[in-house]
């Protein structure tokens, strides 16, 4: 008897007891990006703030400085990871760029001709306000 209640007790205690790392990465934290317009977008996205205001130098899809990268169809919305601490930290920086654009013309000419659909630099605050949730246009 009183071995099951010592290992009562020690059951509970590791159940009241939380995982050390657990608010770290919260896979509940998602942005939903909803694209209500009518042409196909590519979102580009890192973890941190940019200080400048134009895009990187060299293209997103052979610099790291890009965390990932996914398209939106016209009507349609997608949910992305978002590391909490991360951005609470850091910051997020967010590009939607015309899909029809980034086939067509080079990364050079976006980049000098600022040839973005919008750009979103937003804290945790700042996406806690949006409830998470950004809608284009």
């Amino acid at each position: 008897m009183k071995n099951s209640k010592i290992f009562l007790f020690i059951s509970i205690l590791f159940l009241c007891t939380g995982c050390p790392d657990q608010d770290k990465f919260d896979p509940n934290r998602e942005i939903r990006i909803v694209n209500s317009s009518d042409m196909d977008l590519v979102e580009l996205r890192t973890e941190r703030l940019l200080s400048d205001t134009l895009l990187p130098i060299s293209s997103p899809f052979t610099d790291q400085i890009f965390i990932e990268f996914a398209t939106i169809k016209s009507g349609s919305s997608i949910l992305i990871p978002v590391e909490s601490e991360t951005v609470r930290e850091y910051g997020l920086t967010l590009f939607l760029l015309s899909y029809d654009t980034l086939l067509s013309v080079p990364w050079e000419q976006i980049r000098e001709n600022n040839l973005i659909e919008m750009r979103y630099d937003l804290t945790l605050e700042d996406l806690e306000d949006m409830d998470w949730t950004i809608i284009y246009p």
